[in-house]
């Protein structure tokens, strides 16, 4: 290695470094202004476009506490129990219009019963 080594005879200037950090720090702190400004434009803007709900129309209100299923089994049993029992006893279905419920095994041999009829 031939040659010399050489060092810099001067530092950065500082002057530059810190006109261009407080620089980017106002544009920042403008554009944070700006959005802020803009979004509550934007919020009245988009307030006033909106239907107004109705004096007399009824607002649902959302029930108190959690409403989570914490027996899903016995919630399933529970709900089978009932299935099973529609399906296996009568009942009326419209008095008004003479529906009955049967049991769906009467009901089975019912239909089967039509179809011999009528294939004979």
């Amino acid at each position: 290695m031939t040659g010399k080594r050489h060092h810099e005879k001067t530092d950065a200037r500082a002057t530059p470094l810190i006109l261009f950090s407080v620089g980017l720090a106002a544009f920042v702190v403008i554009t944070l202004i700006a959005m802020a400004w803009m979004f509550r434009v934007m919020d009245t803007a988009f307030s006033k476009r909106e239907p107004k709900a109705h004096p007399l129309a009824v607002t649902a209100e959302k029930p108190q506490g959690p409403l989570l299923q914490v027996v899903t089994a016995r919630d399933f049993e529970s709900y089978r129990g009932e299935q099973s029992r529609i399906l296996n006893s009568y009942g009326w279905i419209s008095r008004e219009a003479g529906v009955v419920r049967i049991p769906i095994e009467q009901a089975m041999e019912l239909v089967v019963e039509k179809k011999e009829l009528k294939s004979r």
